[in-house]
C-alpha cells in the first residue's frame, strides 16, 4: 500500500468536486453501499485509483462527466500471442472489512463487459489505505455467473470471491511497457532487450508484429515489421 497523505488530499477535494457536480444535474450514481455517505464512496472508490496510480504507473481521470467513467479508469497494454493489446481497467474498491474468505470483487450486471479488467481493491478503515487484493477478466465473471444482490436497492452484481481471483503479481508481469511517441521515434527498428522484455519495433517506429529471419536460440532477433510494412512474401 502506497498511497501519500497528497494522494488522500486529492481524492476527498475531486470526490467533492465530483458529488457536487452529480447532485447538480441529478445524476447521481446509485451508490452500493446503504450506509455510507455518497461522497465518501467516491472518496474511496478514488483511493483505489490513487493505488493503481502508484502499482501500475497509470494517471487518475478526476474529468467530471455526468455519465461517469463509462467503467474505465485507466488501460494497461498486456501480451497477448507476443505482441501488446491494450486492455480497459475498471477498479472496484470494497469497503467490507470482514473476513477474506467473504470478499468478493463485485461488478454491476448491467455495466460488465467481457473484455475489461476489473481490479479489487480493499479500503482499509484503520488506515485510510486501499489494498490491491487480485483481477479478473470481465468474461470470467460472466462464465462463473454468481450473482449477488448486497444492497437493498437490489442491484446485481456478477461475484468472484477475492480468493479465487488472479493475483495482482500476475497482472503486474503480464504488463508490456509501451512506448511513448518520443520513446519510438527513438527506438525506430530497435529489437532487443528492453525493461526485462524483447521488445521489436519495425523501421517505421511501431510495434513489430511480423519477425523475419529470427532464431533466438542462435541469438539471432532478426528484422521486425508492423503490418503496414510487412514484406510481401
Amino acid at each position: 500500500m502506497t498511497l501519500t497523505a497528497q494522494d488522500r488530499k486529492d481524492a476527498a477535494e475531486h470526490a467533492q468536486r465530483r458529488w457536487d457536480f452529480h447532485r447538480q444535474r441529478g445524476t447521481v450514481d446509485q451508490i452500493v453501499a446503504d450506509d455510507m455517505d455518497g461522497m465518501e464512496a467516491i472518496r474511496r472508490g478514488l483511493l483505489g485509483e490513487y493505488e493503481c496510480q502508484h502499482v501500475f504507473g497509470s494517471t487518475v481521470d478526476v474529468e467530471l462527466r455526468a455519465g461517469g467513467d463509462g467503467g474505465q479508469d485507466f488501460f494497461l497494454h498486456l501480451r497477448v500471442a507476443d505482441h501488446p493489446v491494450r486492455f480497459r481497467v475498471d477498479v472496484k474498491t470494497s469497503s467490507f472489512e470482514g473476513d477474506r474468505d467473504l470478499t468478493w470483487l463485485l461488478v454491476r450486471k448491467h455495466k460488465i463487459e467481457k473484455q475489461v479488467i476489473y481490479i479489487h481493491g480493499q479500503y482499509i478503515s484503520k488506515s485510510d489505505d486501499v489494498e490491491l487484493q487480485g483481477w479478473a477478466w470481465g468474461v470470467e465473471l460472466i462464465r462463473r455467473n454468481e450473482i449477488r444482490v448486497l444492497t437493498s436497492k437490489g442491484i446485481e452484481n456478477y461475484s468472484m470471491p477475492v480468493t479465487e481471483c488472479r493475483s495482482i503479481d500476475e497482472l503486474l508481469a503480464r504488463i508490456v511497457y509501451v512506448p511513448t511517441p518520443e520513446e519510438v521515434e527513438a527506438r525506430r527498428g530497435f529489437v532487443g532487450e528492453d525493461r526485462g522484455h524483447l521488445v521489436h519495433y519495425c523501421h517505421c517506429g511501431k510495434w513489430g508484429f511480423h519477425g523475419h529471419e529470427v532464431d533466438t536460440r542462435k541469438g539471432k532477433l532478426g528484422v521486425w515489421f508492423c503490418g503496414e510494412h510487412k514484406p510481401a512474401d
